[in-house]
């Protein structure tokens, strides 16, 4: 099938943040004084053959760091596509971003950029990933709505970070 080819010719790279469970606390891009819009992305939910999140994040060079840490990717990236001046050192898994949202919210200390917080934080600086977007349209209910096509995970043939993890399936609007 031709569907992987037409996919990746669909889809871009950018950085993109982890928002913590139902985006608390996450400082996004603009004032926090003021209401923040985002646009929300779906992470596969499986990899094919049996693949691991974390192998086809390395496999597919997808990269992530943590809250407070600058990555600045449109800096730190050569014209090879590999990171340069010391960014690959500060990498995180996204299981590790996950808890470290889970910490944001639910303890009294926090770590942020390497340093422990104590007291706990109104508003986490955003984390970074830097992934593809895009590549299948709108999947609902495992359906691309753009092509009527079935769409799996675990197949291939839906989200991936390998051909983009697909269009918005939704807005993330935070009041001030």
């Amino acid at each position: 099938s031709d569907a992987p080819l037409i996919r990746i010719f669909n889809s871009f790279v950018s950085s993109t943040s982890l928002l913590p469970s139902n985006g608390k606390k996450m400082r996004c891009y603009g004032s926090t004084k003021q209401y923040i819009t985002g646009v929300v992305f779906q992470l596969p939910i499986s990899y094919p053959s049996g693949e691991s999140e974390e192998e086809a994040v390395t496999r597919t060079r997808t990269w992530s760091w943590p809250a407070g840490y600058s990555a600045k990717t449109e800096f730190n990236i050569d014209n090879r596509g590999n990171l340069i001046n010391g960014r690959e050192e500060a990498l995180v898994s996204l299981s590790g971003l996950r808890k470290l949202n889970n910490s944001y919210l639910h303890d009294k200390d926090h770590e942020i950029g390497g340093r422990i917080i104590k007291g706990g934080l109104n508003t986490v600086p955003y984390n970074e990933v830097y992934m593809r977007i895009g590549g299948p349209g709108r999947i609902v209910r495992g359906i691309d709505c753009a092509t009527g096509r079935e769409c799996r995970d675990e197949e291939g043939t839906g989200r991936s970070l390998e051909y983009g993890i697909g269009f918005s399936p939704a807005l993330f609007i935070r009041p001030a």
